[in-house]
């Protein structure tokens, strides 16, 4: 958790007036690391936001990053405004350098300090960044963990660039570990049990080849003979002693379960490790244990938040050691020589500041032996996906929660008393902010996302984006000019499970309303890790509410609108059985920018011309909802006029300087871009109008 800082009336100026610094010193920006900058960004760099933990989940591969605003003042309005944005851009390591993962944006607003029941200030407010990687050209077998380095980078309204690992930022901080990527599963059968696992895996289709390897491996000791590279039990064990794991953390699971039947006589019977690799007093380890609450010396909870894109509770966890956590990453193909084991961490909240926890659920995350591990250790995360739409308030009324996680080795923490640690982990407490929105109390027809937007920032009367207007599970800004939608509209809205609704459409300018049966996938949370399902209508054109587990996204239906449309939509959400309807209306916009480039000097395109001559042109950029251009040139060098526009133009002129360049060939490119919100995503469409020519030597 973000450390505790000393709360501001008002933010300090060089804050306050940021964005026209930037301005009045471009320097800062074009050339980072060389201008000089104000003191303020150096002693107060962590002031209003610090990033304090990274972590990631091999099963889910969510990258994560944990940050704390630590004030109730300096991110540009209140809950109501457009508020700012903290940036955390990603990247790895896998040994040949910083890999570029991605850039997540978290909106964030002047919140009010309140207090809690204990009086103490209610920051700093916890949120998470994540991104899902694509780890699958790096993966290798399960005896090679491949552990690459993690970088975060969080800088408050200013975008961190692409491929710039070393860039730092004005308003906040860089934070690395080390993760674990998910191995690679593949084992080579001897010859002669080929045939027999393959036509026991037709007889049992439901099964993976894996699996029937496993189911094998315990029916035919002869075949388990043939792996002579997988640990035995004994061998697990020895290992543990020679790395002085020690003996309490060794038999804790063992411990557990004899405990769970009250009986010594099990530890001592039932011990899958049998020699007794460390020698141990049965009754010196059972006091051992009981005498042992919150060892921290294998892993620690850093730190806990809320990711606002999806709203799962994440929690940051470090595994400091190479051992101790029941065997490595071979041993998930065979489970009875170790097959790892589970961080688990409970989540807790104070809703109303009255000192009562509600359990929320429990999340977890598997972890191994890994011989390798960097002297810093490997940062995991764990994420606990929460329904939050009955705890919703207007945006006024900011929803700050208190909430403890429990963090738990290999057994389960209570799901009844916050306050009980087990052997093995440590509590965290933290406080998060819960989106504003309409609370799921009254059943009634709601749409709270409209291609990618929420509806109270799609302007009524146009259609298009308003001026404020940001993606809601992301929180990145759009064009102020307003935006038209185009593509795929995907429709969310509030799930009122065990009623059923229908979306119709109706393009403007005609009377009849059509019923929406697009198939749709939805997002569901399977207790460890996401999948897409199919949710299909009935024969009227009602689907199913789904719960929130089974629909993270709250999709409730896919408009996909045609080709070359340019006119407004009217969308109707209704509930069957249930009186009145949600409207809205969206502007479409399936055209694409008309860009247009040509050569005027003698000889126009195609031609050859000296080296140090001005190519002077023509040019068009237009759009209905015009967003910008920007020439290029197909090697580095020469000077255009104008480089780059966001206004549109008609028959403009246009130069490029050759001088330096040398004698080649070369292509000129106009790219012009339009403001459309593409399958309800970021992005817009961009049309390229290319002409080429040729520069000969004096």
């Amino acid at each position: 958790m973000a450390e505790k800082t000393k709360v501001l009336v008002a933010p300090h100026k060089e804050r306050a007036n940021f964005k026209a610094l930037l301005l009045a010193n471009p320097e800062w920006v074009l050339r980072p690391g060389k201008a000089k900058l104000p003191s303020v960004f150096f002693n107060f760099s962590t002031f209003y936001e610090k990033l304090s933990a990274v972590g990631y989940d091999p099963g889910t591969r969510l990258l994560e990053a944990t940050f704390g605003v630590n004030n109730a003042f300096g991110y540009n309005g209140s809950l109501c405004s457009r508020g700012s944005f903290e940036y955390v851009r990603f990247y790895l390591d896998y040994g040949a350098g910083w890999e570029d993962q991605g850039l997540v944006g978290v909106n964030v607003h002047d919140i009010p300090t309140g207090k809690d029941c204990k009086g103490n200030p209610k920051k700093p407010i916890s949120y998470t960044a994540k991104i899902q990687i694509d780890a699958s050209a790096h993966r290798k077998g399960c005896s090679a963990p491949v552990i690459p380095k993690i970088r975060a980078i969080l800088s408050w309204e200013v975008v961190p660039p692409a491929n710039s690992p070393n860039w730092k930022p004005f308003w906040g901080n860089v934070e690395n570990c080390h993760i674990q990527i998910e191995p690679r599963w593949f084992f080579v059968i001897p010859e002669f049990w080929k045939d027999k696992i393959l036509t026991l895996a037709e007889e049992q289709p439901h099964l993976s080849i894996q699996q029937v390897a496993q189911n094998l491996l315990v029916a035919e000791p002869a075949f388990a003979a043939t792996f002579s590279k997988a640990e035995t039990a004994d061998a697990v064990a020895k290992s543990y002693v020679a790395a002085k794991v020690d003996a309490t953390r060794f038999h804790a699971p063992e411990i557990k379960k004899a405990l769970s039947f009250n009986s010594l006589e099990a530890f001592s019977t039932e011990s899958a490790f049998s020699s007794n690799p460390f020698k141990v007093n049965i009754s010196e380890l059972l006091k051992n244990y009981l005498a042992t609450k919150a060892n921290v010396a294998y892993e620690e909870l850093e730190d806990i938040g809320l990711d606002h894109s999806q709203e799962f509770l994440t929690a940051s966890i470090h595994v400091k050691r190479p051992y101790g956590y029941s065997g490595d990453l071979c041993s998930d193909m065979f489970p009875r020589f170790g097959g790892g084991s589970y961080e688990y961490v409970s989540f807790w909240a104070d809703w109303d500041d009255t000192c009562r926890w509600e359990y929320l659920g429990t999340a977890s995350v598997k972890v191994h032996d890994l011989k390798n591990i960097p002297e810093k250790g490997v940062c995991y995360a764990a994420y606990l996906p929460y329904d939050f739409n009955r705890r919703r308030q207007h945006c006024d009324q900011p929803k700050v929660v208190k909430i403890r996680s429990v963090l738990s080795w290999n057994t389960p923490p209570s799901t009844t008393d916050p306050n009980d640690l087990e052997t093995y982990g440590n509590v965290k407490e933290t406080y998060i902010q819960i989106k504003p929105g309409e609370s799921t109390g009254d059943v009634r027809p709601v749409m709270t996302i409209v291609g990618g937007i929420p509806v109270g920032e799609i302007d009524n009367a146009s259609g298009l984006t308003t001026p404020v207007a940001k993606f809601a599970l992301t929180g990145f800004p759009v064009d102020a000019r307003g935006c038209p939608f185009s593509g795929r509209v995907t429709i969310q809205g509030l799930p009122f499970v065990g009623h059923k609704y229908r979306i119709q459409y109706r393009p403007q300018g005609e009377a009849n309303w059509i019923t929406l049966f697009t198939p749709i996938e939805v997002v569901k949370w399977n207790g460890f890790t996401t999948e897409r399902v199919p949710h299909v209508p009935d024969g009227a054109g009602y689907f199913d509410y789904l719960s929130y587990l089974q629909n993270l996204d709250s999709v409730l239906g896919w408009l996909d609108t045609p080709a070359d449309e340019t006119r407004a939509y009217d969308i109707k959400l209704d509930i069957l059985t249930i009186a009145g309807t949600d409207d809205k209306k969206v502007q479409i916009d399936n055209v694409a920018p008309d860009a247009a480039l040509s050569i005027t000097n003698v000889g126009g395109d195609c031609a050859d011309y000296t080296a140090g001559t001005r190519i002077a042109g023509k040019f068009t950029a237009t759009d209905a909802y015009f967003s910008g251009y920007l020439f290029g040139l197909s090697a580095a060098g020469g000077a255009f006029t104008p480089n780059s526009g966001n206004s549109a133009e008609v028959n403009e002129d246009w130069e490029l300087n050759t001088a330096g360049l040398r004698p080649c060939g070369y292509t000129v490119t106009l790219y012009v871009s339009d403001r459309a919100i593409i399958n309800s995503s970021p992005g817009g469409r961009t049309v390229p109008a290319s002409v080429s020519f040729c520069l000969r030597a004096k």
